[in-house]
């Protein structure tokens, strides 16, 4: 696997790029602020070969106005968000591997993630591991009744509903709690 440890884009470049799009979001720039911001968040140096991509270089990510100051052309640049790593990827496809961790998620939920995660490959296999401690006869995290159950469980807490809960011993004796609103503690 070639996950790499240190991905670019979370590069000092990338993230002076970052910040003046931000900045550039709130107001326009002069081409000192663009040099004031490179200076804030990376070698002054930098701005010599920063700003020219950014103002019509190879970058172009900001457009030059009438009054001589440049704006981003990205519509929503403070709201930037760099994307995930490889080994980002690689982890969250290792921790999706529990059927545990799958309880919090819906079905398209978890469509919707693992779309995102693509062709990422796992960090590990939850068979690599050997648990001397566990309970096997525990509870079945993959039944689509449990899912629900949990589903159910989650989304009360998560709105502070009242919840009413029927439980069904092993003897056939029934007990019920109502607990509400619920409340993480």
């Amino acid at each position: 696997m070639a996950a790499e440890l240190f991905d670019k884009i979370y590069g000092r470049y990338y993230y002076v790029v970052r910040r003046m799009l931000e900045a550039g979001a709130r107001a326009s720039l002069t081409r000192r602020d663009m040099d004031d911001v490179c200076g804030a968040y990376s070698y002054r140096e930098s701005a010599l070969t920063i700003v020219p991509k950014l103002t019509g270089g190879g970058w172009a990510l900001f457009e030059q106005r009438e009054d001589k100051t440049y704006a981003p052309v990205l519509h929503h640049p403070d709201r930037l968000k760099p994307p995930l790593t490889g080994l980002q990827k690689s982890w969250l496809k290792s921790l999706l591997a529990d059927p545990r961790a799958r309880l919090f998620f819906t079905d398209s939920q978890l469509a919707e993630v693992e779309e995102a995660l693509g062709d990422a490959e796992s960090l590990y296999d939850p068979l690599d591991f050997h648990y001397f401690d566990r309970y096997l006869d525990g509870d079945d995290y993959t039944s689509e009744l449990y899912r629900k159950n949990f589903q159910a469980v989650l989304e009360a807490l998560e709105q502070n509903r009242t919840l009413k809960i029927l439980y069904q011993g092993p003897k056939n004796c029934r007990s019920s709690c109502e607990a509400g609103p619920c409340q993480l503690q």
